[in-house]
């Protein structure tokens, strides 16, 4: 099964950026239209690992997404924002349908993926990620293009773990 959010649609509101506490929230605290919620709520209900959502300034959008629940489950969404910034998400046993899975780059200090410990890193080929569980069988990485470092840690830092409904 696939499911895919409501693409280059204006998210609907605008939370503050901050850490996570590591409780999983409703789908409607993701950013978004009613649709995108749904669209995690859907993944948070199918998938059998941690499920994460953006929180993200209203002037992000949803570009595309997907979710599949076969060979472990992935879950990819990507979001432009202003000034050409982007960001996508790749959750799950992402390693299991691509063998380079683990981002390349160059390691900084610490970064936080919403509640769990991350990589920082400067991509080799430009950009940033945030990687936790890099290369392992279920793992959490955010890329950011044309955004600055602190940009890229605080949305990694806001991002939020999706409850089961």
């Amino acid at each position: 099964a696939e499911e895919s959010p409501a693409s280059a649609d204006p998210s609907s509101s605008s939370p503050a950026l901050s850490a996570g506490s590591g409780e999983p929230v409703p789908a409607t605290s993701c950013s978004g239209l009613p649709q995108n919620q749904d669209f995690f709520a859907g993944a948070a209900s199918g998938l059998e690992w941690q499920v994460y959502c953006a929180v993200l300034p209203d002037d992000w959008h949803v570009e595309t997404g997907s979710y599949r629940l076969g060979k472990g489950g992935t879950l990819r969404i990507s979001y432009t924002g202003p000034s050409g910034g982007r960001i996508e998400l790749r959750q799950g046993a992402t390693c299991a349908i691509d063998p380079a899975c683990a981002p390349a780059g160059t390691a900084g200090e610490p970064a936080t993926f919403g509640d769990r410990v991350a990589q920082f890193l400067v991509l080799d080929g430009g950009g940033y990620a945030i990687a936790a569980d890099a290369g392992a069988e279920v793992s959490w990485v955010l890329y950011a293009t044309n955004l600055d470092e602190a940009t890229t840690r605080a949305l990694g830092a806001a991002l939020l773990p999706v409850a089961r409904p």
